[in-house]
């Protein structure tokens, strides 16, 4: 199975979130940031017996996975 990129986004408010944390009733109520170049990001196969659970992006963009891990790797060491 492939590694899941993006399991952590900002929300509105430049929280942390995971995946783990969204929902079906409540996966609507934010808007979800990428932490690596602050794009919007959807969550995706909330509740799915078949798919992991993960965050996406709702355009297509170059997003650097590498930036994205750092800052995540920062913002989680602070």
């Amino acid at each position: 199975m492939a590694e899941i990129k993006y399991q952590y986004a900002y929300d509105e408010s430049k929280n942390l979130v995971s995946i783990k944390d969204i929902t079906k009733e409540n996966r609507n109520q934010h808007q979800y940031i990428c932490i690596g170049c602050g794009s919007p990001l959807l969550p995706r196969a909330i509740g799915s017996q078949y798919r992991r659970p993960h965050f996406y992006h709702k355009e297509l963009v170059d997003c650097s996975g590498e930036t994205y891990l750092h800052k995540l790797a920062k913002k989680l060491i602070k």
